[in-house]
């Protein structure tokens, strides 16, 4: 592969790799201790690669490049894995500017993710950790090991796949993508053993941190003797821990499915209590204004007889009355039709 390319610049990238401007580079994924990793394009082909930019400081010299190269030779010929990043090839140059071309590559890499979301879900975690151990497995049974495994050397695609980059830069520049090789927190076991061991010693650091360090999951996969175990081996331990933890999760859904269910059941009868307690109220005001209307019709027509009988009292009043002035009316003409007689007599 052609001459070496310049590296990225803080806020002045570069845009190709290559003495012959061959690869062009897209999109930066990440930059680390090692470097820098890009999506880009071989534009002789035309078709899309990973490039991975290694900084002066990790490749010092002719010694640590030609001894690179030879390891990064001998995985492009023997070293054909789905969770391995495959390797198209490298710079020939032997300038202090190194690259090597990928596979494609997109999507974040497993460190970026946890930084942004998290912990992973213990199934998700448990499976993804058992897809790298089955690559680095794939690494030993050559003779190969990673030497330099963390979150920033697992690349997550967006089609969902899992590809490892960076085998056999750690072993080696002595340095990995967080600037040292196999370096965890002082809180964490160290594996004192080199090759295939310290590989399982870093995935169960990364699973651990995948974990968000979470000390039950620790206690029930006894990841401090996982470790002492081989790739393979820590491989088929994950699977059935990913197998419990799915069964696990399905069986947390199905509870809490069924708990909704049943909040939702009773909100639905909730709803319709309401709604019969709403009606009731409605139908005992209807009843109360009817009650009222039927009041007050009573009291309308018991005042109207009320008025009726005064009117009637008085009438009877006012006929007694006449009655009286016609009777002695009548006695003073029969008196004075006496006094005629007697005064016609005498």
């Amino acid at each position: 592969m052609g001459g070496k390319g310049p590296l990225p610049r803080n806020g002045h990238p570069a845009r190709f790799a290559g003495e012959d401007r061959r690869y062009r580079l897209l999109r930066l994924i990440k930059q680390d201790g090692l470097g820098t990793l890009w999506e880009g394009e071989d534009s002789f082909l035309q078709c899309p690669v990973a490039v991975r930019l290694l900084s002066r400081s990790v490749v010092p010299n002719r010694q640590v490049i030609r001894e690179l190269r030879k390891r990064l030779d001998d995985l492009h010929r023997r070293l054909d894995h789905p969770t391995i990043a495959y390797v198209y090839g490298y710079s020939d140059s032997e300038g202090p500017e190194q690259f090597g071309v990928m596979e494609p590559l997109s999507g974040e890499t497993l460190a970026q993710r946890i930084r942004r979301s998290g912990a992973l879900e213990p199934a998700k975690a448990l499976s993804l950790a058992a897809e790298i151990a089955d690559g680095l497995q794939a690494a030993h049974s050559i003779g190969h090991t990673h030497g330099g495994l963390t979150g920033e050397s697992v690349v997550l695609q967006r089609d969902g796949s899992v590809k490892i980059i960076d085998f056999g830069v750690a072993p080696v520049t002595g340095s990995n993508a967080q600037g040292k090789a196999d370096s965890p927190s002082s809180s964490e076991p160290t594996s004192r053993e080199g090759g295939p061991t310290a590989d399982v010693h870093q995935l169960t650091v990364l699973l651990r941190q995948m974990l968000g360090n979470n000390d039950r999951h620790n206690a029930t996969l006894d990841l401090n003797g996982a470790a002492r175990h081989s790739a393979i081996e820590l491989a088929s331990t994950l699977r059935r821990a990913a197998a419990e933890a799915a069964t696990r999760r399905a069986e947390e859904i199905r509870k809490a499915r069924e708990v909704a269910s049943e909040a939702e059941e009773v909100a639905r009868e909730t709803e319709v209590r309401r709604a019969e307690i709403a009606r009731d109220a409605e139908d005992a005001a209807r009843r109360a204004q009817e009650a009222r209307r039927a009041e007050e019709a009573a009291r309308a027509e018991h005042a109207r007889r009320a008025e009726e009988a005064t009117r009637a009292e008085e009438a009877r009043k006012a006929s007694v009355a006449r009655g009286k002035d016609a009777s002695e009316g009548a006695e003073e003409a029969v008196r004075r039709a006496q006094e005629a007689r007697r005064a016609e007599e005498a």
